[in-house]
C-alpha cells in the first residue's frame, strides 16, 4: 500500500468518526426531544466517544508512525479499537434510552464493559512497535 493509500485510508477513518458523532448527536437530540422534557447525560455524551476516542487515537497514531507501512496486525488492532468504541457508544445510548424510559435495566453495562475491554486491547495493540519487514517480504 502506497503512502497516498494510507493517507486516504486515514482520512476515511477520521471522516467516519465525524459522521458517527454527528449521527449520534442528531439521534440523541431527536430522542430527547420526544422524551417529554426528560434528558439523559449518558445519551448526550455518547457522540463524544467516536469523536475523541477514535480521532485522537488516529491522529496520534498518524503522527508517531508517519510514513510506515501498517502491518495487518496494526490494522486488525485498529478494527478492534473501533469495535470497542462502537460498543461503548451503543451502551451509552442504550443507557440513555433506559434513563428516559424511567426503568431499571442491567443491559447497558455489558456493552460498556466489553467495549471498554476491546478499546483498551485495541489501543494497546496500536502502540506496540511495528515489526520490521525484510527484503523478501516476510516479518523478521
Amino acid at each position: 500500500m502506497y503512502t497516498s493509500g494510507i493517507e486516504t485510508q486515514m482520512r476515511r477513518r477520521i471522516l467516519t468518526c465525524l459522521v458517527a458523532s454527528a449521527l449520534l448527536l442528531i439521534a440523541s437530540d431527536i430522542y430527547q426531544y420526544f422524551g417529554h422534557g426528560v434528558t439523559s447525560r449518558m445519551m448526550s455524551l455518547s457522540p463524544l466517544v467516536p469523536l475523541f476516542g477514535g480521532m485522537l487515537q488516529l491522529m496520534v497514531y498518524e503522527c508517531t508512525h508517519r510514513g510506515a507501512k501498517p502491518t495487518a496486525y496494526a490494522l486488525w488492532m485498529q478494527n478492534i479499537l473501533f469495535a470497542g468504541l462502537s460498543a461503548i457508544a451503543a451502551g451509552m445510548f442504550l443507557w440513555g434510552i433506559v434513563e428516559i424510559a424511567g426503568v431499571d435495566s442491567h443491559y447497558p453495562m455489558p456493552f460498556l464493559i466489553v467495549g471498554g475491554l476491546m478499546a483498551a486491547c485495541g489501543s494497546m495493540g496500536i502502540w506496540l512497535p511495528m515489526p520490521k519487514r525484510s527484503e523478501k517480504g516476510g516479518n523478521t
